[in-house]
């Protein structure tokens, strides 16, 4: 990672200096148009081209949106048009920016990649992409606005039918792993309603939560389109180059890859998929890694500091953001935030009495609630500036939340068939009544098994053994996770079926 701020006059590299080297193979498509398009005005107009930064906005949305390395040339690309964006000549993006919010706000890489990009590609996703182009040529402010509106409309569209399929597919995907007694190393989900154009989307959120090669499959009649994404351990790629024969076209790279394949054979692909993951990971493949480049606590964050660290931007593939950590945090006045109540909202204790409490966000983790209200935890994040009602702080970004590794009990096997025992008292399959699982285990202390069992003591006992059962199918949970079941099982399971047992019992 660079340590040193590029200077607001660096220009883009030069194409013709001689000994020039830079990494013209990872320039995105708008990116080598912008070198066209600096070359042909140098030849015709017989201007500089560090002095041409024509729609170089765009080109750096579209850097950022594809995914490749910030480094070098890109890096560049995208710093300047991040100083350009705020003052864009293009009517269409700066409608698109209103419509986003960030009208007036210092505009990152996070707000290219999740609020302008997303936009755009919404209507490309659904059906056809000329409306994007259309309102980006627009020259009349009324009419972009008009169309960063419909774009925004169909942004929400299309998360509606994201969130739809990723309840969905991972229901499916619940309901395999039951049948294969849980042991199961990859997810392969298919269905005929699934829109081809939001499974990637999909597969991402379902690697996000499970960490496992996964697969979406939208069905299309004879024929079925995928769209794959992968852990660090797994290049998808050569793993689809051994299921080669399953397709009649493929391609990709480590991470990521598709493929549209014969609708009859999904089972048997699935089947021997899974089974080839299986004989090539280890259990411990499977356990993310963060990397960490500093410790330090939540209260020693200050505004220099972020400061410091905007130097560095922007941030990406190949330029990612320091990530920090910190062991036994008290985190308190936690709550569920966002329209899908999905989304976590707490502040973590300072040690000092003069330090104020740290305000932190993380995404798609409001299930930690119970055990941030009950137990320290150790946490990865990133710093970030927040303005707020024109008052400026620090909060955290949350990458990872874990129990403290000082004084958190897995359970052994006792108290896996004591903990069974105590959740089968509270279900009742027949009747298939209610209980709110966050509010069961924050106040689990105070059960019976809590005083049965004083040496199991931990909420992250009770929530690792929940974890377990889910794995195997010996507890199910409605899509909001407020009520469960615990369905009689005549099949005997085995707990080394469970990869989250195997990995943390040992």
């Amino acid at each position: 990672m660079p340590s040193e701020p590029i200077d607001n006059a660096t220009a883009v590299i030069d194409p013709h200096q001689d000994g020039c080297e830079y990494p013209d193979k990872n320039l995105c498509g708008a990116g080598v148009a912008f070198k066209i398009c600096q070359a042909l005005n140098a030849q015709i107009n017989g201007i500089d081209f560090q002095e041409y930064t024509d729609d170089i906005d765009l080109a750096a949305l579209a850097t950022v949106a594809d995914i490749v390395p910030l480094i070098g040339e890109n890096r560049k690309i995208v710093y300047l048009g991040l100083k350009h964006m705020p003052q864009t000549n293009n009517i269409g993006l700066r409608a698109l920016i209103e419509t986003a919010g960030l009208a007036g706000k210092t505009i990152n890489t996070g707000h290219l990649g999740f609020k302008l990009a997303p936009r755009l590609n919404a209507t490309g996703r659904l059906a056809y992409a000329s409306k994007g182009v259309q309102l980006l040529l627009s020259e009349d402010q009324e009419e972009a606005k008009a169309i960063a509106l419909e774009l925004d409309e169909e942004n929400n569209t299309r998360k509606d039918k994201e969130n739809k399929m990723v309840d969905e597919a991972n229901e499916e995907y619940k309901q395999l792993r039951k049948e294969r007694g849980g042991d199961m190393s990859s997810i392969v989900v298919a269905n005929n309603d699934w829109h081809a154009g939001i499974i990637g989307l999909a597969a991402a959120r379902l690697l996000e939560r499970y960490n496992l090669p996964t697969i979406v499959i939208s069905i299309q009649g004879e024929y079925a389109r995928a769209s794959c994404r992968s852990i660090d351990a797994l290049h998808m790629k050569h793993t689809l180059d051994h299921f080669k024969d399953y397709f009649t076209q493929y391609g990709g790279h480590s991470m990521a890859a598709g493929f549209t394949m014969l609708t009859k054979d999904i089972d048997k692909f699935r089947n021997e998929f899974d089974s080839y993951v299986k004989q090539t990971l280890k259990d411990e493949d499977f356990v993310p890694i963060q990397n960490v480049d500093a410790m330090i606590h939540p209260a020693e964050l200050d505004i220099k500091l972020a400061e410091e660290m905007d130097k560095i931007a922007p941030f990406g593939v190949g330029n990612p953001q320091p990530v920090f950590a910190c062991r036994n945090v008290k985190g308190v006045w936690p709550k569920a935030m966002g329209q899908e109540q999905n989304h976590l909202s707490f502040y973590i204790k300072s040690n000092d009495s003069d330090t104020s409490d740290v305000r932190a966000v993380a995404w798609n983790k409001a299930s930690f609630i119970p055990l941030i209200e009950n137990e320290q935890i150790d946490i990865t994040f990133e710093p970030e500036i927040n303005v707020f009602n024109e008052q400026t702080s620090v909060q955290c970004m949350i990458k990872t939340i874990d129990p403290a590794a000082e004084g958190s009990t897995f359970p052994d096997r006792e108290a896996m068939v004591n903990i069974y025992k105590f959740l089968r008292n509270c279900s009742d399959e027949s009747e298939y009544k209610p209980y709110d699982i966050c509010q069961f285990n924050v106040g689990f202390r105070n059960s019976v098994f809590a005083r049965k069992n004083p040496q199991y003591n931990s909420t992250y006992t009770m929530i690792s053994a929940v974890q377990v059962f889910e794995e195997l199918g010996l507890i199910y949970f409605n899509f909001g996770g407020d009520s469960f079941i615990m369905p009689k099982s005549s099949k005997k399971l085995n707990l080394d079926d469970s990869r989250f047992w195997r990995i943390n019992s040992i």
